[in-house]
């Protein structure tokens, strides 16, 4: 029978397992919840943020624009009823969520900003603002 202990695990189904986890393209959400990795590429007039969400999807995502940060928020859960009659060996369910919040500048509108989701990126798009070139006043003290 499959299921007898491991001597070194619980069953030999653990061992089974854990070395699938380790193959190479692998991905084990529990070890990357609150996990959201982000690339910032500079473009001569814009920002790109990609923003990677496996497993989520548009409806569950949220962006936000306060004070000049900007922040992304994700939540997702999966709940799933199954009626088939027989025992378990595993049966696992991810629920949680996860935000990242970038300074992009007060001078940026929630207008400005664009943002896309395909394949589990989303991709965001802040135009680079220019400053308004500052007038030197004049510095010369009057004398009375």
């Amino acid at each position: 029978m499959i299921m007898m202990p491991s001597i070194f695990k619980k069953n030999a189904f653990d061992d089974m397992w854990d070395e699938m986890m380790k193959m190479p393209g692998a991905y084990n959400r529990a070890t990357r919840t609150g996990v959201m990795n982000a690339d910032v590429q500079e473009f001569e007039d814009h920002f790109q943020l990609d923003l990677e969400l496996p497993g989520y999807q548009k409806e569950e995502l949220q962006a936000e624009l306060h004070y000049g940060y900007l922040t992304v928020h994700a939540k997702h859960e999966e709940v799933q009823e199954d009626k088939k009659e027989g025992t378990y060996t595993l049966k696992e369910r991810y629920t949680g969520e996860c935000s990242r919040s970038f300074y992009v500048g007060e001078q940026i509108a929630k207008e400005d900003i664009h943002a896309s989701f395909q394949n589990g990126i989303l991709q965001v798009d802040i135009p680079k603002k220019k400053e308004d070139p500052q007038i030197e006043e004049d510095k010369q003290i009057e004398i009375l």
